[in-house]
């Protein structure tokens, strides 16, 4: 007969959300990356620490420079609080994302989730709403469902009981289809999402910080759109969530 050690580690065994592989989660913390990753696979996640804006999250030119605001940030100041992101859009994550966002592998909410909480740290304090950016109707009835919204429940599930906010998933509404942003230059991105968002009932948003949440950053005006009806609608500050960032340079044909 097998030991209790052995049993216990058969029963603690878990598969790797990424590649499917066998092992056995270490670490105490419910959104710790240790809990859905194997070793192998945490060791191509790795969260950006240099290279970046910390104000938008756009990826420098240069990865080893540290953390300094983007030419566009210091002209015009985004209108979010704080964006948090993982790491840039490549490798497993990019894939990982890909497959979450159109193969709809919606298992990879929680570990997507876990990856932005894991690169916030201690669950930012005081907010007391969170909002998915939407897709227009047509949009959802073609996909079946709204990845941001799904990351948005798995971040809820995962979010610090005492400081967890009030999830919304119609708290914003996208009022008209649109060109998808990916498919856009740089240049046209911004006239494209002009006027999209809409709070149907301020009431849920005025006088609250929100949290507002994305699966993919690429130059940001579509949360630059969403964040600014959040304000007009009497949000008192909005932070912003996102798995990863990338840039117009980034894109992959196949990603469109």
């Amino acid at each position: 007969m097998p030991g209790h050690g052995v049993w216990h580690g058969v029963w603690a065994e878990k598969r790797c959300a990424a590649c499917s592989a066998p092992f056995v989660p270490y670490g105490s913390s419910g959104h710790a990356t240790s809990q859905y990753f194997c070793p192998a696979c945490l060791e191509k996640l790795i969260v950006l620490c240099t290279g970046y804006c910390p104000l938008c999250g756009e990826i420098a030119a240069w990865p080893l420079l540290p953390p300094a605001p983007c030419g566009r940030c210091v002209q015009s100041p985004p209108p979010w609080s704080s964006f948090t992101f993982f790491a840039p859009y490549e490798g497993l994550l990019r894939r990982l994302v890909l497959s979450f966002k159109f193969q709809e592998k919606l298992v990879l909410a929680n570990p997507l989730a876990g990856l932005v909480l894991a690169r916030q740290g201690p669950a930012p304090v005081g907010y007391t709403r969170l909002v998915p950016v939407p897709l227009h109707a047509h949009r959802l009835q073609q996909r079946g469902y709204n990845q941001a919204y799904e990351l948005c429940k798995a971040l809820y599930s995962q979010w610090p009981e005492r400081a967890r906010p009030l999830l919304l998933p119609e708290a914003l509404e996208r009022t008209r289809a649109t060109t998808p942003q990916a498919q856009l230059p740089r240049a046209a991105r911004k006239e494209n999402i002009q006027g999209v968002f809409h709070v149907p009932e301020t009431k849920h948003v005025a006088g609250h910080k929100v949290v507002l949440v994305d699966d993919i950053s690429t130059t940001g005006e579509t949360l630059r759109a969403a964040t600014k009806a959040l304000l007009r609608a009497g949000a008192v500050e909005v932070a912003c969530m996102v798995v990863c960032r990338t840039s117009v340079h980034q894109r992959k044909p196949e990603d469109r």
